[in-house]
């Protein structure tokens, strides 16, 4: 009994230790935003599945900073849910929405749904365990007037600085 026990206290270490994540950097949200190439506002309009990878593709609502390759899709890795869940934490969001426990990206989306979405490399999947594609209740969402704002912020810092 005591052997049966201990084999499966093993196995589920050994999956639990699998599928967390263990970011080599940990940023804050603040420094996730300085270090993007852009933020955007981007509405889920299609899923595309390819072998064992789906992909979702988001039409660009809105270019908040930076640039992209093409100002009017992106897509990425991603799984199609019938209700995709916003953040539960308090603004500023210091890490992802709890759609995927153990793993360092939500990868789910609604179709349909809005996220503001800070990339780099135009994809959401580069700061590890940080708010990178939090789904929104459109433009006036709480978080876009907090990232809005701390851009804003921070350019007028600079402005003022000389920097």
């Amino acid at each position: 009994m005591k052997k049966i026990v201990f084999i499966l206290f093993g196995l589920i270490c050994i999956v639990s230790i699998g599928h967390s994540c263990k970011p080599i950097e940990n940023l804050s949200i603040k420094e996730t935003i300085l270090k993007s190439d852009a933020i955007v506002i981007a509405t889920v309009i299609d899923f595309a599945k390819r072998e064992k990878q789906s992909k979702v593709l988001v039409e660009i609502d809105e270019i908040i900073s930076g640039n992209l390759r093409n100002e009017h899709y992106l897509s990425f890795n991603g799984k199609e849910v019938t209700r995709s869940l916003k953040n539960k934490s308090s603004i500023p969001y210091r890490t992802k929405r709890s759609a995927a426990p153990g793993k360092c990206f939500a990868e789910d989306y609604e179709y349909g749904g809005q996220y503001l979405f800070i990339l780099k490399n135009d994809t959401p999947y580069w700061s590890p365990l940080n708010a990178v594609n939090e789904k929104i209740n459109g433009l006036n969402d709480p978080w876009v007037n907090w990232v809005k704002g701390f851009i804003t912020g921070v350019a007028y810092s600079n402005q003022n600085d000389g920097g």
